[in-house]
């Protein structure tokens, strides 16, 4: 997966800890909260 890294929390089922790859340098950071071809390939859905 591109530019998140999944990973499944192992007390609740169902959960998971989604961390974003952070870009820095020395203006500051920048970083992706949400890519629908990350999360699809991940198998996640987003229901509102």
């Amino acid at each position: 997966m591109g530019q998140f890294k999944f990973e499944k929390c192992m007390d609740i089922e169902g959960l998971y800890t989604i961390e974003p790859k952070i870009f820095s340098d020395e203006r500051g950071y920048n970083l992706e909260t949400y890519n629908y071809k990350d999360f699809k390939e991940a198998k996640f859905k987003y229901n509102s």
